[in-house]
């Protein structure tokens, strides 16, 4: 008989506990229905400007015109076969990170594959960016500043021109991949096989044979002929 009662006993309690409504989430979560409490993450470097999306959008929109005419020009002066590419840009700012962001679209509605390193067949691209010295008044902030952009291969300047773009925390290009001097063109393929071409160097008459040995001679050279 208590045998009985006490099982009755237990499944009453086991339906009434059934009845209450669990929380969402466990207990376990100290932070449920609380405010977060982590530690505040580190501040996000300056790009220049507060950011927003529109904002954001209009910087990456201007410089799109930049990154299809400079794409333009690589696919003109590489050769048809090349389908992949490996991009390297400058320091790590708003500016390269923007201007490498529109020349991977570009590159990629071209078709070509963007590799993840160099390798064989991969196309080495690099990017560097100078701005360009204005009169004094013009190109202080915003979208006003002037850019002359390279893209440079291994060993040759594959693409380059100077755009108006938003310099928000522009840094020069630290590394380089190829010394290009300011008056740069886009030239073909530099063979290595070639003689390197002497310049700078004027054609002096040599000494005849007394000067060589010291010794003084009032008698002109004769000149022999074949017989």
């Amino acid at each position: 008989m208590r045998y009985s009662i006490f099982l009755s006993s237990l499944c009453c309690s086991v339906l009434l506990s059934a009845c209450h409504q669990p929380g969402v989430i466990g207990r376990g979560y100290s932070s449920f229905k609380e405010p977060y409490k982590s530690a505040p993450g580190t501040k996000a470097a300056p790009i220049g400007y507060a950011y927003t999306h529109e904002q954001n959008t209009a910087v990456i929109e201007s410089m799109r015109p930049a990154a299809r005419d400079l794409i333009m020009q690589l696919e003109d002066n590489t050769a048809s076969t090349v389908d992949r590419v490996y991009l390297t840009g400058g320091a790590q700012t708003a500016f390269y990170s923007a201007l490498d962001h529109v020349l991977r679209d570009e590159l990629t509605y071209r078709g070509y594959e963007l590799a993840t390193g160099p390798g064989p067949e991969v196309l080495p691209v690099h990017v560097s960016a100078t701005q360009v010295k204005q009169p004094e008044g013009q190109g202080s902030s915003g979208m006003a500043p002037l850019f002359d952009v390279v893209l440079s291969g291994t060993d040759k300047v594959l693409a380059k021109g100077t755009y108006t773009l938003p310099s928000y925390a522009f840094t020069g290009s630290a590394a380089p991949a190829l010394n290009v001097p300011e008056d740069a063109s886009v030239s073909p393929a530099i063979d290595s096989s070639a003689p390197v071409p002497i310049t700078g160097v004027e054609a002096e008459p040599l000494p005849d044979e007394s000067e060589m040995s010291g010794a003084v001679s009032d008698v002109p050279a004769q000149t022999q002929t074949a017989p």
